[in-house]
């Protein structure tokens, strides 16, 4: 059964992630940081990490490492 989604197209657990994240002022983290944020395993935090990835909420600088794209880049994600 797949998450139910906000009106940012979001997951409950990938907008759980991102309030997070930035409530901590962290704008780059580590997947392992993620995987602690969301209380999952490796493989789980890979997948959030993806969808996030793929929707523009997150940019992947280096294997393992994401910063959140700000707000302000706008829809076409220039900041």
């Amino acid at each position: 059964m797949a998450e139910p989604q906000n009106a940012a197209g979001l997951s409950d657990r990938e907008a759980r992630l991102l309030r997070s994240l930035a409530s901590h002022g962290q704008d780059l983290f580590t997947v392992i940081e993620a995987q602690q944020e969301l209380e999952a395993d490796a493989p789980y935090a890979a997948i959030i990490l993806h969808r996030l990835a793929a929707k523009g909420w997150l940019q992947r600088i280096a294997r393992g490492r994401y910063r959140i794209v700000p707000l302000e880049a706008g829809p076409d994600m220039q900041w």
